[in-house]
């Protein structure tokens, strides 16, 4: 049995950074994991294809989205219980009103061996999230972006600390760098658990 055999990585980074691209490329070149996105397992129990339409709904209702997600995940990984997992999510899901910071208590039940943050700059951010046509997405200015950025990256740090797992941030530039991450923890999973 390998490192990554019914191992779970989650993979955060704001919305535009680049994180569903570059799983999808990773995955394309390799067999290595199933890529799974929160936000369909999300859309799927709530019966819609509206993705993008989640993260402004209202906050009890985000709260609720993270108890279907944890039944959702439940239920694929009953069915594939012996994969490597690269769940692309949010650790902050920025509401237009204010953050919604994801509780630890939710991101422990996923039972991850350990964390990607990808990060970019907020320019090259705000570029994608302007011209990507697939996603609607909000306009953010620069300085928002920063804040949703350490935001971000804050709320993967308290993960890190309460739930004792490697958390590796990949400034985002290409498939290799981020191979190597999961590599990392993989490595990390295998010299604990042995």
């Amino acid at each position: 049995m390998t490192a990554g055999a019914g191992a779970t990585i989650l993979v955060f980074g704001i919305s535009g950074v680049g994180k569903t691209r570059l799983i999808q490329s990773l995955s394309s070149n390799t067999s290595m994991a199933l890529r799974w996105r929160a936000s369909e397992i999300i859309a799927e129990a709530r019966g819609t294809t509206d993705t993008d339409g989640l993260r402004v709904l209202p906050l009890f209702e985000l709260r609720q989205s993270q108890e279907m997600l944890l039944a959702g995940f439940k239920a694929r990984r009953e069915r594939f219980p012996n994969e490597l997992v690269l769940l692309d999510a949010h650790s902050v899901i920025d509401t237009d009103n204010e953050y919604f910071d994801v509780p630890v208590e939710v991101v422990a039940q996923l039972d991850p061996v350990g964390m990607i943050h990808l990060t970019d700059s907020v320019d090259q951010i705000e570029e994608r999230r302007r011209t990507d046509r697939e996603r609607l997405r909000p306009y953010r200015s620069l300085a928002r972006l920063v804040e949703y950025q350490r935001r971000s990256i804050k709320v993967c740090e308290h993960y890190r600390d309460a739930l004792k797992i490697p958390l590796m941030l990949v400034a985002f530039s290409d498939e290799v760098t981020f191979a190597t991450a999961i590599e990392s923890i993989l490595a990390i999973k295998l010299r604990t658990s042995g």
